[in-house]
């Protein structure tokens, strides 16, 4: 079967994995894979695996595909436990991508990035997500990860939306040098947006006294 070989060449080694990729590959959209995955039933570890293969077949494209996007979305409404992998199969993706073998082109980590920043748009994650980032030194897959995250915040529509979406890592001292970091990228590494009143915007609302940090550590 030709699914179970493209399956076997994306290194699918379990039978939940290769049921999960064959799922993506042959649906009709994204709602009818997110129907068939959730009558998998899956448990666990197997629940876990969900995170793992959309995010690898995410960064798989040769573009960003919305799909993956609107179907991580979906599930993580219905599998609450399933944020936290997907915060954990990120790292590990970016990490990956940076690492020795990765690869040279940038666009794998701009679809895990603007994947992430549509669960952050939807209050899923925070921009805590961003915290194994350090700023001073970001990789290139790292800068054009968070560039896409960025890139979905300021989307949104209005400076209120992009300011709450900011203001949910106030307050925290353990968010204090995420904070830092990310105005810094935002003033000196971001090109993605000329918009400086929402730049503003976002540094006053993580200036507040307080937030709500969705931390899924």
């Amino acid at each position: 079967d030709k699914i179970l070989r493209l399956a076997a060449a994306h290194r699918m080694n379990t039978d939940t994995r290769r049921t999960i990729f064959c799922t993506l590959m042959t649906c009709e959209d994204y709602v009818d894979a997110f129907e068939k995955l959730v009558a998998l039933n899956l448990k666990g570890r197997q629940e876990r695996d969900l995170a793992y293969v959309i995010m690898h077949c995410c960064l798989k494209e040769k573009k960003f595909n919305p799909f993956y996007q609107h179907l991580s979305i979906r599930l993580c409404g219905v599998l609450k436990s399933l944020r936290y992998t997907f915060q954990f199969a990120f790292w590990d993706k970016l990490k990956e991508l940076a690492g020795p073998d990765g690869p040279t082109s940038l666009q794998p980590a701009t679809n895990i990035g603007r994947l992430v920043g549509g669960l952050v748009c939807h209050s899923t994650l925070s921009l805590a997500v961003l915290k194994i980032c350090d700023f001073t030194q970001l990789p290139p897959p790292f800068k054009a990860a968070v560039s896409a995250v960025l890139d979905c915040v300021f989307a949104q529509d209005g400076a209120d939306a992009v300011a709450a979406t900011f203001k949910r890592i106030a307050g925290a001292e353990e968010y204090a040098a995420l904070r830092a970091g990310l105005m810094f990228f935002m003033l000196n590494d971001y090109t993605s947006t000329q918009n400086l009143a929402l730049v503003d915007a976002a540094g006053k609302a993580m200036q507040a006294k307080s937030g709500f940090a969705a931390d899924f550590e």
